[in-house]
């Protein structure tokens, strides 16, 4: 059992502060002085922040309200002119947290839910147009391009017989919560990238390792550009701007 003093317990990220509470988590933009810093003094401005925190706070809420999908309760507000966003903990470990030997079982559980449950929830809710659910916010395109490239994307719009669906868009193994005994999923997490999307884009990361799951990005990033009439070649490579 953690001591009582145990939280808060804060971790400063490229992008963000998070805060971990005893029955929380939150999310909040930097302040200028917590913006990290080249050698040579120059600050590394986050992309986005702001409009994913928005959007994941607006996904939760939608699905929370059109599904039954488990995601947490959320809470978003300001506070010293910080965007914040407050998420209730919910029980269960992540299923890369699983043990090694009863890991093969959990992936093939959690596979069944997803496909048999999850995802046609996701696939029943569609839009033509591409993005987030709040079309004020920018298009911004899941993780394994963002990472790559962070301009606002075209807003593309899909032809009236095949709409986009909403997608999570990092269903991976540390977002996908699930009862260490049963293996029954009892949250999904991470939905700053979350919006409607062609439904091929929803990966299927939760069994892959990080190297997998690097290597299935890679796979499909011309595809995934082709939508934008983009190929690899064409992105802003941004890999350089991390600390």
């Amino acid at each position: 059992m953690e001591p009582a003093n145990a939280y808060p317990k804060t971790y400063k990220l490229l992008d963000r502060v998070f805060i971990v509470e005893k029955d929380k988590y939150i999310k909040r933009e930097l302040t200028e002085d917590e913006y990290f810093r080249r050698p040579n003094g120059q600050v590394i401005h986050p992309y986005w922040v702001r409009e994913r925190i928005q959007n994941e706070a607006d996904a939760i809420t939608f699905i929370r309200a059109n599904t039954d999908i488990p995601v947490p309760k959320c809470r978003l507000y300001r506070q010293g002119g910080l965007l914040h966003l407050e998420t209730t903990r919910i029980p269960g470990i992540m299923l890369d947290d699983v043990a090694q030997d009863k890991k093969p079982t959990a992936i093939d559980a959690v596979t069944e839910q997803i496909n048999g449950n999850i995802l046609p929830q996701l696939r029943r809710l569609h839009r033509r147009t591409i993005g987030f659910l709040d079309c004020a916010l920018p298009v911004i395109p899941p993780p394994r391009i963002y990472r790559r490239d962070r301009r606002s994307w075209e807003r593309v719009i899909a032809p009236e017989t095949r709409p986009f669906v909403f997608c999570h868009n990092d269903l991976n193994n540390r977002n996908i919560l699930v009862d260490p005994t049963t293996f029954r999923i009892t949250g999904i997490i991470d939905w700053e990238f979350a919006g409607y999307f062609p439904s091929e884009w929803e990966l299927a990361l939760w069994p892959l390792d990080w190297e997998g799951g690097r290597l299935l990005n890679e796979q499909v990033e011309r595809r995934d550009l082709a939508l934008f009439g983009l190929e690899p070649e064409d992105l802003r490579d941004c890999l350089e701007e991390r600390p």
